[in-house]
């Protein structure tokens, strides 16, 4: 079993950007970074004392653990990059519920092993990701009177599937998310509002 070397607490002033120091791979947790490295001399894989985390109601952050929605729309925007841990809300309202019922929704989460939507796992982090991007939604696209496509400030279209798996009003912003890495199975915490700290196990690995 290799020896695990803690590296000292670095800070940084820019806000929210994956740093490198030496060869430990750091983060920022508000303008402190932590982390911790088995090896120095392999960088193969850290555990983060601390990272940012999202509560994102079910079903959709189930539909981000799966990689088949690589957006999260939110009425507010965040300067925040880097590693992001994506929650499952403990509620699941009735609206939500209700999407599961869509044929889009449910064929989807289906596919990926979830037959009914009591079984999609609820007040845990579930799954790791990289923040690239934070991204304003400037307008949408109707044909016949459907929604076809979404545009965003920075020149992409959104359409498809994403578009259908988020709300892409004009004004609100998306969240492009990278690198999302499932955890083998739910880590029960309680979640919050907005952007905040969760201390994982040594179990996760980035």
């Amino acid at each position: 079993m290799p020896k695990f070397k803690y590296p000292d607490v670095v800070q940084f002033k820019a806000y929210g950007i994956p740093q490198t120091k030496g060869s430990t791979r750091s983060f920022v947790k508000g303008e402190k970074v932590i982390t911790t490295n088995d090896n120095p001399k392999t960088k193969d894989w850290h555990h983060i004392v601390a990272m940012k985390a999202l509560s994102v109601w079910q079903p959709h952050a189930t539909l981000i653990d799966i990689e088949a929605k690589q957006i999260e729309t939110r009425g507010w925007a965040t300067r925040y990059r880097g590693p992001l841990a994506i929650h499952a809300s403990k509620g699941f309202p009735a609206g939500n519920r209700f999407l599961y019922l869509s044929e889009l929704f449910c064929g989807t989460l289906t596919r990926a092993g979830y037959e009914n939507a009591n079984k999609l796992p609820l007040g845990a982090v579930i799954a790791t990701c990289n923040l690239v991007d934070c991204v304003k939604i400037i307008g949408r696209t109707s044909i016949a009177g459907k929604i076809v496509a979404a545009q965003l400030s920075d020149g992409r279209e959104v359409e498809g599937n994403e578009l259908a798996f988020g709300d892409y009003t004009p004004g609100r912003f998306a969240w492009i998310l990278e690198d999302v890495r499932p955890l083998p199975e739910p880590i029960p915490v309680k979640g919050q509002q907005g952007l905040w700290t969760w201390e994982p196990p040594e179990s996760v690995k980035w």
